[in-house]
């Protein structure tokens, strides 16, 4: 039984360290510089990231003898609480302010000469990267919620809750909202769980609005939990 299992992360391991090998990583911490490329340390880091994450999917799957049980059932436990921000239909909570700093970062999207890189649930970043040695930080696009984009012609495509919301950034300094896709995106396909997170956590309420964090609590009974 569990032989395969292992078979099966053992070879996700090797699809992951090969995907490394070609992708862009970007790096920002106490140094404030940005790194692309397959720079040996950063790699090293992400490997790391992934295997253990993988040791704990491990550990938890084989912790289980008759299945999967979320243990906080029936317990009154510390876990994560998502915090809603209300849908707005006229698109005043989208809007360019000052740059910010990095904190939970997400999907990165280079595009001419600027990096659009997430911050997960709360907006994008807007860098210049005329000097790919030595981005600039310019401004930070406000979208509650966010955790997908693409660009396609000055248009930035991003989730906003269920919605698909267009917006023209041919000029950063004012953008925006030009189309707005209703019901883009089945519930189910949204990200309903906190990211980089096991244990129990507080169900995401779609009808309280769009999830723009998520903090610990005390909660009596949490229903979900992720493995």
């Amino acid at each position: 039984m569990y032989g395969d299992l292992f078979s099966r992360i053992l070879a996700l391991i090797g699809v992951l360290l090969q995907n490394m090998k070609n992708s862009s990583i970007f790096l920002q911490r106490n140094l404030n510089i940005c790194v692309f490329g397959s720079d040996d340390l950063v790699m090293k880091l992400k490997i790391s990231r992934h295997i253990v994450l993988l040791a704990l999917v491990v550990l938890s799957l084989t912790s289980c003898d008759d299945g999967f049980v979320n243990p906080a059932l029936g317990e009154t436990v510390e876990c994560l609480v998502p915090v809603y921000a209300p849908y707005d239909e006229n698109f005043e909570e989208i809007f360019r302010t000052d740059a910010r700093e990095f904190e939970n970062l997400g999907n990165i999207v280079l595009y001419k000469e600027y990096i659009f890189l997430i911050e997960r649930l709360q907006g994008i970043h807007v860098l210049d990267n005329s000097d790919p040695a030595m981005p600039v930080n310019l401004h930070f696009l406000n979208i509650p919620g966010v955790s997908e984009l693409t660009i396609d012609e000055d248009i930035l495509f991003v989730n906003y809750g269920v919605n698909l919301i267009l917006i023209d950034i041919s000029d950063l300094s004012s953008i925006t909202v030009v189309d707005a896709i209703e019901d883009f995106y089945p519930i189910e396909e949204l990200q309903l769980t906190p990211p980089d997170y096991f244990g129990s956590f507080e169900c995401v309420d779609t009808d309280k609005g769009i999830v723009v964090d998520w903090i610990t609590d005390t909660r009596y009974n949490p229903n979900c939990w992720t493995w």
